[in-house]
């Protein structure tokens, strides 16, 4: 007989129960008993568990499948080590190493690159200069009838293009076009290798700090560090130098390469790069924001005036051109233009002083602490990153540290509810490292505060770091459900063998959602980061500590797992270990033996040695391979003096090591920086690898910015950027003479972009990931006035000095430009002569920008009143606003371009 219906279950349940009474299904025509309040509360509480159920089968099966794909990766190269350990030993020996790149197959073809690269670059010059050895010599005219470019036969104008001298120019303008358009783009991939350096030398140098002793509330004396360089003061001189070098340092080059005579190029590229500043990148930046959102420049006093400044410089180079000494620059022209640049950076200095502390809402402890936030972080991913490689042992990629720490801060949660009784839930363990090859990696998810009274469930996702997805780790997602009183969950994630450098990725807790009916009331929260970041690592050390007294220790021998150390006039006595501790302890007394003293550290890690005597000062020392005690300083117990410390000590800067230097060689050495990355290189990459193979390998005499606080790094990168300006000058002159172009359209037009396309790219960058505005398109205007005041103050003044005072000569007297000779233009109004700068379409050109320049920050700042921010806002204004800008600059090319052949050609 079918079972009875119980009152205690609820009706609705699509079972049949049979009625014992009457012998039949129940209906509800036949029994029409109401529900009961117990009944439905049964029902809820029912449904609730077998959703809880559901979800948790949901999560296991996710978890399940992860672990499964895993598996089936590892069964995988299992089978495929099996095959290769029967026909290639070699291949045996890599897989039981777990190594799926072929270190030496990379290495032979970076090899075969490199010979390639030198033998067609060594094939190319040696023939162009025998060809200009058997080219017999042109006999020039003193005084041409016409003005020779430097593309023509006896022309000049460069430095060291043509290489094949005569012969070279013979050859068809066509053929010359395209040689010359390839150096030219070859030589801008220059610019972007060297610019990289001379930036990090920049951002190391404006980062240093500096003791000072300031007394604290309870009114003792405190070491605080201070950052030397103020943000704006940095950010206007070596950052604006940094990211115009090329541009400041072309007028100079032109005008030594050319007889100290004025050419068009250099000026001219100033004002084009400025003009592709400030309507381009700024067009760029308006509509790389997400619609909706929006970015201000916060130091507006400051970026005022700056723009002010801009607006002046071009005004005051129209001024020394055309109107104070038309077509002539005087001594003290030159030295007044360099005086305003260093007036520009005190006022700047001032003016950031002033408005950052006037403000009444911001307290004097955070205006101090906003000052060192630029100096701070590059001082803690110095800090990350040697901590990094001291702990595993192994190059770690800075720029993938630096993106951690970006991607850490973004992912922190800054409104994390601090509710009494609320629970958070976070990994107990924010930092894994990986290096047991492939497998399951559980990862645990618990209540910081406790157990939480109501179920509770929240989401996970693994996300991409330096390590992707299927290479080195499964991607999982799933959900976590804590039941009442549960305190822990774990995550398992699937990771794969470890080929090549440390590399990270992340899983993240989100979404976390507490269920019941007093859900409101006592919600559970996430951690302030829900965040585990899993290093992928092969072959991770442990760092090792010595407690050792304060007398001179060196570190003789170092390798994997194990410490070899020598106390000077010690000898191990006895050494046990300590179970509880799992610490080996020693006793020491005249002298020491290097053998006793390996066998003793083991695979410890860590060593203690008692050294026998009465009053012994113990400190503890770090030590790392390679590394010698003699100058480190011990760390101050807290509470104690600080002591002073040392150069380079606690103060986040990188002591010089040669290893930074041929990490630097490798990097250059392979595609794409290393061999794993190298496997996957597309011929995209070897093509761009190999067209900056010739500028990496001349460039790696470039120290690293850890020899000497990154001063050499930065005058070797000026010097770098000042050889590649050369090749710029050169390969653009007779681009445009190949052409027919002129120099003024050249180097408003090629010459501007190539140099300013890296600082576009960055300021897309910044406007994508800053909160504001300021480092995006805040410093446009004040880079702009630095290329005027700088970059024509140093040539002005170099060839003004040189010709004040000199005899006319022949030479001065039949220089021609487009409109005649210097005698014939010129000798009436200046009989002493002098340094002439032919004002012709440069005061065309500044005139233009000028105006553009106007408009363009007149649009930025009803941007700002109508959107809230300069950048941003609908995505229709956007777009409106993005071609406006990028509108303004193709007006000012079109214009030069019809003034130079309308109005300057029929002069």
């Amino acid at each position: 007989m079918a079972p009875a219906c119980s009152s205690s279950i609820p009706r609705a349940i699509g079972d049949a129960c049979v009625d014992t009474r009457g012998g039949s299904p129940w209906s509800p025509d036949v029994d029409e008993q109401p529900f009961e309040a117990k009944d439905i509360l049964a029902l809820e509480s029912l449904a609730a568990d077998l959703q809880r159920r559901l979800e948790n089968t949901q999560s296991e099966l996710d978890e399940t499948k992860g672990a499964l794909t895993g598996a089936e990766r590892r069964a995988s190269e299992l089978s495929q080590a099996l095959e290769a350990k029967n026909s290639d030993p070699v291949a045996e020996d890599q897989a039981e190493a777990g190594s799926s790149v072929d270190v030496r197959l990379e290495t032979l073809k970076s090899t075969l690159a490199v010979l390639l690269v030198v033998a067609s670059f060594a094939v190319v010059v040696t023939l162009l200069l025998i060809s200009r050895a058997d080219e017999p010599e042109e006999i020039c005219e003193a005084n041409p009838e016409k003005l020779l470019r430097s593309c023509d036969i006896c022309g000049s104008g460069t430095m060291i293009m043509p290489l094949g001298g005569n012969y070279e120019k013979r050859w068809p303008a066509q053929w010359r076009a395209l040689l010359y358009f390839c150096i030219l783009i070859w030589s801008f991939q220059g610019v972007n290798v060297i610019c990289d350096e001379f930036m990090a030398a920049i951002e190391q140098i404006t980062s240093s700090t500096r003791t000072v002793w300031e007394t604290n509330d309870k009114g003792d004396k405190v070491a605080v560090k201070r950052t030397i360089w103020n943000e704006t003061l940095a950010n206007l001189s070596l950052m604006a130098l940094g990211s115009s070098a090329p541009e400041i340092l072309l007028s100079s080059v032109e005008l030594c390469s050319d007889g100290f005579f004025a050419g068009s190029l250099g000026p001219q590229t100033v004002v084009g790069s400025a003009a592709f500043n400030l309507f381009c990148i700024s067009s760029v930046c308006v509509s790389a924001i997400p619609g909706g959102e929006v970015r201000r420049i916060e130091k507006i006093q400051v970026f005022v005036f700056t723009c002010l400044c801009s607006v002046f410089a071009y005004f005051w180079m129209w001024l020394v051109v055309v109107v104070i000494s038309p077509n002539k620059v005087e001594i003290w022209e030159g030295v007044v233009t360099l005086i305003l640049f260093f007036a520009f950076l005190t006022i700047s200095f001032l003016a950031d002083k002033r408005y950052s502390t006037a403000s009444p809402e911001t307290p004097q402890e955070t205006i101090a602490d906003s000052s060192q936030a630029s100096a701070d972080t590059h001082r803690q991913l110095v800090d990350l990153h040697h901590s990094l490689e001291d702990r595993f042992s192994q190059p770690v990629s800075l720029e993938g540290v630096k993106s951690m720490m970006e991607r850490l801060s973004a992912l922190k949660i800054t409104e994390a509810s601090e509710e009494e009784g609320s629970p958070a839930y976070g990994f107990l363990k924010r930092t894994v490292v990986s290096e047991r090859g492939a497998g399951i990696l559980p990862l645990r998810v618990g209540s910081l505060r406790g157990a939480h009274r109501l179920p509770v469930k929240m989401s996970y996702r693994t996300l991409n770091g330096m390590a992707e997805a299927g290479k080195r780790y499964e991607s999982a997602t799933g959900t976590l459900n804590f039941k009442p009183g549960e305190e822990t969950q774990d995550i398992s994630i699937a990771v794969h063998d470890v080929t090549g450098p440390p590399q990270e990725f992340y899983v993240e807790l989100y979404d976390i959602k507490t269920e019941g009916a007093e859900s409101d009331k006592a919600a559970a929260r996430l951690d302030s980061e829900p965040v585990c970041v899993i290093w992928s690592v092969k072959n991770a050390v442990t760092t090792q500590t010595l407690e050792l007294p304060p007398s001179k220790v060196s570190i003789s021998s170092a390798s994997t797992g194990s410490l070899v150390a020598m106390l000077p006039d010690t000898e191990l006595v006895s050494s046990t270990s300590t179970a509880s501790t799992s610490q080996k302890q020693a006793t020491v007394s005249s002298r020491t033996s290097k053998d006793q003293m390996a066998e003793l550290a083991g695979d410890q890690g860590e060593i203690a040695l008692e050294i026998p005597g009465d009053n012994i000062d113990r400190r503890l020392y770090p030590v790392r391979s390679g590394s010698s005690l003699d100058d480190e300083e011990p760390e101050a117990a807290e509470g104690g003096n600080p002591s002073t410390a040392s150069p380079g000590q606690g103060s986040g800067e990188e002591s010089f090591r040669w290893s930074h230097w041929s990490d630097k060689a490798i990097e250059a050495f392979y595609c794409n920086g290393s061999p794993e990355e190298q496997e996957s290189a597309t011929l995209y990459d070897w093509l761009c690898h190999c067209l900056a193979l010739f500028w990496k390998t001349i460039f790696l005499l470039v120290p690293p910015g850890s020899l000497w606080r990154a001063w050499p790094q930065f005058v070797c990168s000026l010097i770098g950027i000042a050889v590649v300006t050369v090749v710029i000058n050169d390969a653009a002159s007779l681009l445009g003479c190949s052409l027919g172009m002129a120099d003024d359209i050249t180097a408003l037009t090629l010459v501007a972009m190539g140099t300013s396309l890296p600082d576009t790219m960055a300021s897309r960058t910044a406007a994508m990931h800053d909160e504001t505005a300021d480092n995006s398109i805040g410093n446009i205007t004040g880079s702009n006035a630095v290329n005027v005041f700088l970059g024509m103050g140093m040539s002005w003044t170099i060839g003004a000095v040189y010709w004040t005072g000199r005899p006319i000569t022949d030479e001065w007297r039949h220089r021609r430009t487009k409109d005649g000779t210097y005698s014939e233009l010129y000798l009436g109004r200046y009989p002493e002569g002098g340094f002439m700068m032919p004002a012709g379409p440069l005061e065309f050109s500044v005139l233009s920008f000028s105006i553009g320049a106007v408009l363009c920050v007149s649009l930025l700042f009803f941007r700002r009143a109508k959107y809230g921010g300069e950048l941003g806002g609908p995505v229709c204004a956007q777009r409106r606003d993005s071609a406006l800008l990028l509108l303004l600059w193709i007006g000012f090319v079109t214009a030069n371009i019809m003034y130079d052949y309308f109005v300057s050609s029929s002069s």
